[in-house]
């Protein structure tokens, strides 16, 4: 089983679950590897690994078997804090260049993600103050 394989077990499921299902817990997965009949997958977090081990390892384990025809065992792992997660780091630029360049863009990903949680808080602390000046009226 490859990437490539993995992608086909993907699309099998999408065809299976719900839009925000699938979105959810299915699309973020990543293939590590598939080795002596064990499929290992890579999830963001330990919410993530423990909500797929107790909600869909059943369904994504049949999906693959269906697919491939043999019996497997599904292994979901965490991934290691502040690596990037890659099935074929091969094709990378390994070169000082190639690393700044991802490491730069992992940055500006990470700083537009907190810039987005301070816009809910923010937005979140403005519902909450109308909500109290309705409550005083």
């Amino acid at each position: 089983m490859s990437e490539e394989s993995w992608e086909r077990v993907q699309s099998l499921l999408k065809e299976k679950l719900n839009k925000p299902s699938y979105e959810t817990w299915i699309r973020q997965l990543q293939f590590r590897s598939f080795k002596n009949g064990e499929l290992t997958l890579i999830a963001w977090n330990d919410f993530s690994v423990t909500w797929l081990r107790k909600n869909y390892s059943k369904l994504i384990q049949a999906t693959a078997e269906e697919i491939y025809g043999e019996p497997l065992t599904l292994k979901i792992e965490v991934s290691k804090e502040g690596m990037m997660i890659l099935s074929d780091p091969s094709h990378l630029d390994w070169s000082k260049e190639g690393t700044q360049k991802r490491l730069e863009k992992q940055r500006l990903k990470e700083k537009q993600i907190r810039q987005k949680i301070r816009r809910y808080l923010y937005a979140a602390l403005i519902i909450i103050g109308a909500i109290l000046v309705i409550l005083r009226r």
